[in-house]
């Protein structure tokens, strides 16, 4: 299945499809379309049958044979009841088909000038689509994707993508499609035995007007069925484009017209085509050569008749042969008509003002790869859309859009728009018109009417911040940018961490929210767009990070959805003194995010943003918390109110992560526990070094079976900051004291500092790859394991001690390389012989090195594993390589042992094997 975004031309229905409101609007920015609601209402009032039940609607076995075997009376019967479910489709409106209208029934021909099958959906609806062939395969169907005005998304399928007849089947993205249900729409695909390949053979040479005839049904698509035409389908734009398709020519374009002197310049794609005669070809079928000169390889000028050129006339070029192939053509231009195309282009750049969100003082952030739309309209009212761009990574951009007809070069107005959309992450205001009616686009410029410049118009840079003009100075879109930036800074410092840690699936930041008061993320399945409200009253950074950290921990969890509707329903807050725990541990987590993000973890901000800290709560912060005082509930006095109460979670989770966690004074009147590096720590005892950080935090999350832990961290009810704990404590192996400390600082009574109390050292012992455990003793500074020899060099990652392989020689001298064995005396040839040293033999027999075999002097036998090569004459044997100590484990690598786990390990001087707690 492949996507593309890009945008279509406006629709201008004819012959049976009825011009709805999305079919004959054009106005872009000025005339809103009805939304896929009020669409749905609309069709839902026409009068027709009632849906058949799903098993009404036919045998889809008997239907696929029988549009594969264009098997006509099957099919009458059969399609007014499969074509009563329109299943997620809400309009055809375009292709060899009859649409819902009407008495007849819509059928896609397969042809050779088969147009592009449109269907339209309702936007940010999720589909499959496949199609149903005569043998009872389903089969995947390729489609572009594209939003359109109105709510609405069209689904166009190429006539290449349907490469077999049989029913064409889009649901909805949990249906079964080949079940027919109300959620299923079909469409009949049948073959049409129409062709015209080489039907200009009866036609004289060089009449164009009889090809064309020859070829009229395939030009005009005559099949039974009344296509839809678009803005360049009037016929003469149907036989150029047909021709063109087929032509050595390739497309022909009028380059220029002098009316004065009757002459047309035209060129054409392809040089190795070139013309012998050209002609005119008037709509009544006369034909008329005209004169022509070449200019180069690819253009001529042709002199028109006296009569100069009439509506609908085409010039013809005709090349050597008689085919069709051999005609290129072009509709000729009306005299006092003619206007040269003009291309109109809009360049500019984009950025917002970082209000030291991201650095420590103001700067200003490109907004780089989002989307941005012109808009132009020639009488400042009817703002017609141009194909949206990207902009670069300095969030500049350009767009370009090439105007004919008599218009072409008119004055025209300008509207920039922009929409916040990068891969996975999108952020707008879904409740606002622009989400309603343009996409998500915004209108943050417009020009006044400018003249068509060949250079084009640059626009400068638009920046979002305070004082800018009209919606460049208004809050909304600046804050927007800053959330939406975010998103992409944390999920760009995620991936160098791992790519699990990424959001790996898209997220919407809506703001501002309907109503005051609003910020929440929306728990939606793992897999499915996460949804971002934050209203105007309620923004700041930190809330903006807080709800973002929501969103990312949905995308990583496992188990049921929590429970927040119980508590909303018990407070209308999920803050309460008290919660649930697993509701608890949300709340708790994401403020722990959004500190720690804005305190250097993803945001070089240089410094805290104010209301954010990296510090855990001192015990009497703990009790004294405000939320259980202002809610008049009894304070967080023990273990099990801590860890359902959010503040209580975050606290927690910063015991994991803190720094200098031993010299932290927990026990201060104070609200933070904050390091007190005057504090003594007894060297007899164990204080642990190793500091975990927020990605280890982060990475806890994730699945390890391999650790006992075979999902990821459910958000089901029943799971709380205990549970986390411990599995922080085995996904990380940390060291046995590492846990119990922090463990009881989550009961706001405990006594004890973590200074407080002392653990003997180096208690653990190391693991050799042998199996063999050896004890440690202690040293100053690291835990004494076990010597290793003097000529190793010992290497250590993480908790192993490992070295590298090394050369041996058990025949011959090693010289850095391999095994010199034996440089032959002067009179002897060395060779090998069935992978065995020799050298040939003096007269007589005499070997000066070896011994004599009967024939020769066999010099060595190679040990396993070594090979014998000659080199300059001398004898060799490659090298063996040996571990010097431990065991290969490939790659030329020996592992040695493991320290304990929580502590690093090291070689202390001596080549002392050693570890670090």
């Amino acid at each position: 299945m492949h996507w593309t975004f890009r945008h279509s031309p406006r629709l201008v229905v004819a012959g049976l499809l009825a011009c709805c409101a999305l079919a004959c609007g054009q106005a872009d920015d000025t005339s809103p379309q009805p939304p896929a609601g009020q669409l749905n209402q609309r069709m839902a009032a026409q009068p027709g049958p009632g849906a058949d039940a799903p098993t009404d609607r036919g045998d889809l076995d008997l239907l696929a044979r029988a549009a594969a075997e264009g098997d006509a009376r099957t099919l009458d019967a059969s399609l007014e009841a499969l074509y009563r479910v329109q299943g997620p489709v809400q309009l055809v409106t375009q292709g060899p088909i009859i649409d819902y209208s009407g008495h007849r029934q819509p059928v896609y021909i397969r042809h050779a000038n088969s147009p592009d099958l449109q269907v339209m959906i309702a936007a940010g609806t999720e589909f499959k689509l496949a199609i149903r062939d005569s043998a009872g395969n389903l089969r995947e169907v390729g489609y572009t994707y594209e939003e359109v005005d109105g709510g609405l998304a069209m689904v166009q399928i190429s006539a290449g993508d349907l490469p077999y007849a049989g029913i064409l089947l889009l649901g909805s993205r949990g249906a079964d499609l080949e079940a027919l249900g109300q959620d299923v729409f079909a469409l009949a695909v049948i073959d049409d035995p129409l062709t015209c390949e080489n039907a200009e053979r009866e036609c004289a040479p060089g009449d164009v007007t009889c090809m064309l005839k020859t070829h009229s049904s395939c030009i005009t698509s005559n099949f039974d069925a009344i296509p839809a035409l678009n803005e360049d389908a009037e016929p003469s734009r149907l036989i150029t484009s047909y021709v063109e398709r087929q032509s050595k020519f390739g497309a022909l374009s009028i380059d220029a017209v002098d009316e004065e002197s009757g002459s047309v310049t035209l060129s054409w794609a392809h040089e190795d085509a070139q013309p012998d005669k050209v002609l005119e070809v008037r709509p009544d079928g006369t034909q008329t050569p005209l004169a022509f000169e070449r200019i180069d390889r690819r253009s001529i000028r042709l002199k028109a008749s006296d009569e100069g050129f009439s509506p609908e006339t085409l010039i013809a070029l005709q090349g050597p042969g008689s085919s069709l192939q051999d005609v290129g053509i072009v509709i000729a231009p009306f005299f006092g008509w003619f206007v040269p195309d003009k291309t109109w282009t809009y360049s500019g750049c984009l950025q917002f003002q970082n209000q030291a969100e991201f650095t420590p003082t103001n700067s200003y952030v490109p907004l780089h790869n989002i989307d941005v739309r012109i808009s132009t309209s020639i009488d400042g009212f009817f703002f017609v859309p141009w194909s949206p761009v990207r902009t670069n990574s300095k969030g500049c951009f350009s767009a370009r859009r090439t105007f004919r007809g008599l218009f072409a070069g008119n004055k025209r107005y300008a509207r920039v728009q922009y929409r916040l959309r990068d891969g996975n992450f999108l952020s707008w205001n879904i409740f606002s018109l622009d989400a309603f009616f343009r996409q998500s686009f915004s209108i943050i410029r417009q020009t006044g009417k400018l003249s068509h410049s060949s250079s084009g118009h640059a626009l400068g840079t638009m920046t979002f911040a305070p004082g800018q003009p009209g919606a460049l100075g208004n809050p909304e879109h600046r804050r927007r940018s800053v959330a939406f930036d975010a998103m992409r800074r944390i999920d760009n410092k995620a991936s160098t961490q791992n790519s699990w840690l990424r959001f790996n699936g898209p997220v919407l930041f809506n703001y501002p929210f309907l109503f005051n008061g609003v910020g929440f993320a929306v728990p939606s399945p793992v897999n499915t767009l996460h949804q971002i409200f934050l209203s105007g009253d309620e923004w700041s950074f930190r809330d903006a990070i807080h709800e973002i950290a929501h969103a990312w921990h949905y995308k990583h969890r496992s188990g049921a959805l929590p429970n927040l509707p119980s508590s909303l329903i018990n407070g209308w807050d999920t803050h309460n003194c008290q919660e649930d725990d697993n509701v608890a541990f949300l709340e708790g987590f994401a403020e722990y995010f959004a500190h720690e993000a804005l305190c250097g973890a993803i945001f070089n901000s240089g410094q805290c943003i104010p209301g954010s800290h990296p510090h855990p709560n001192t015990l009497a912060g703990l009790r004294n918390d405000p939320t259980c005082a202002a809610e008049g509930q009894p304070p967080l006095n023990s273990m099990h109110r801590v860890i359902r109460q959010d503040d209580g979670v975050t606290h927690g989770l910063k015991l994991l992560t803190a720094d200098h966690f031993n010299l932290r004074d927990f026990q201060s009147t104070m609200t933070y526990a904050e390091p007190n590096f005057a504090t003594y720590l007894d060297p007899a005892c164990y204080w642990s070094t190793m500091d975990y950080d927020f990605w280890d935090l982060l990475w806890t999350f994730k699945a390890d079976p391999g650790k006992g832990y075979p999902a990821h961290f459910s958000t089901s009810p029943g799971n709380n900051l205990l549970h986390f704990f411990h599995r922080f404590a085995a996904i990380h192996q940390t060291h046995p004291y590492f846990l119990e400390p922090r463990v009881h600082l989550l009961d706001p009574n405990s006594p004890n500092n973590p200074s407080d109390v002392c653990f003997e050292r180096c208690a653990q012992p190391a693991t050799m790859v042998n199996g063999q455990q050896i004890n440690a003793t202690p040293e100053p500074g690291y835990c004494k394991v076990t010597p290793a020899p003097a000529n190793v060099t010992v290497q250590t990652s993480g908790r192993t001690w490992f070295t590298h392989q090394v050369p041996t020689c058990p025949v011959g001298n090693y010289d850095t390389a391999n095994c010199h064995v034996l440089t032959p005396a002067p009179g002897v040839e060395p060779f090998i012989y069935l992978g065995q040293l020799y050298t040939t033999a003096l007269p007589g027999g005499v070997c000066p090195d070896g011994w004599y075999d009967g024939a020769n002097c066999l010099i060595a036998q190679p040990p396993p594993g070594m090979s014998a090569f000659i080199y300059e004459g001398m004898l060799y044997f490659t090298a063996l390589y040996e571990c010097p100590m431990g065991e290969s484990i490939g790659s030329n690598i020996c592992l040695i042992g493991a320290s304990p786990a929580g502590t690093e390990a090291m070689v202390a001087p001596g080549n002392i094997l050693g570890y670090i707690e």
